[in-house]
């Protein structure tokens, strides 16, 4: 996490955006936005790209803050906090934009803060639901 202007940016490069720990960390460390940087240019043209910009999008809402996206071959942008995508750029067209974005003023998500804590809570859950039913079927 970077300090800047009044700001900490979180900065991810290329395919880490995809890894919702490594983001999570940056914001539970302080970013109140982040970029990514990217060479999405081994993709090629096919629908990589766009996946790739769409985790980012995940991210986002995840943990209530903004992305900066720049790939080196498009697709480039904003993602606000909310996943809505702005700004974007075309593939492998040159262009630039220029963006505004909103830092994260509020508090944290509860993503950002315990993780993936709520999803091995349900497969916890669900593990016990199956075992209880499984036991039931035994007896009847």
């Amino acid at each position: 996490v970077m300090q800047t202007a009044g700001n900490r940016v979180g900065i991810s490069i290329c395919y880490e955006m995809i890894f919702p720990d490594l983001i999570r960390q940056a914001v539970k460390n302080g970013a109140n936005f982040l970029v990514n940087i990217t060479n999405d240019a081994w993709f090629g043209k096919s629908p990589a790209s766009y996946q790739h910009r769409s985790m980012g999008a995940l991210r986002a809402v995840e943990n209530r803050v903004s992305i900066v996206r720049a790939a080196n071959t498009g697709i480039s942008g904003t993602i606000e906090a909310t996943g809505k995508l702005r700004d974007e750029t075309q593939l492998f067209t040159e262009e630039f934009r220029v963006t505004q974005i909103t830092p994260a003023t509020g508090g944290k998500t509860f993503y950002s803060l315990n993780g993936d804590i709520f999803s091995w809570v349900c497969l916890l859950v669900t593990g016990l639901i199956a075992i209880a039913a499984r036991r039931g079927k035994n007896e009847l």
